[in-house]
């Protein structure tokens, strides 16, 4: 089985309880775009930016509820 790119960001966003488009939409790119970034390794700068969107993702969720 091939182990999957960037598993500990994915499980991040899972956790979250963002879908990945929606995270997109907080980093101001493409789902398609953000889809393609975690097929390779990420740079610690593109991580620290998914990880960014994902904290400002959640406050803005906690804020609806």
């Amino acid at each position: 089985m091939i182990k999957q790119q960037n598993s500990d960001v994915r499980a991040a966003i899972k956790a979250s309880g963002l879908k990945q488009y929606e995270v997109a939409t907080l980093m101001h790119v493409s789902a398609s775009y953000l889809s393609q970034l975690l097929l390779q390794p990420l740079s610690e700068g593109h991580k620290k930016r998914v990880m960014a969107a994902i904290k400002q993702g959640e406050s803005l969720k906690g804020e609806q509820e």
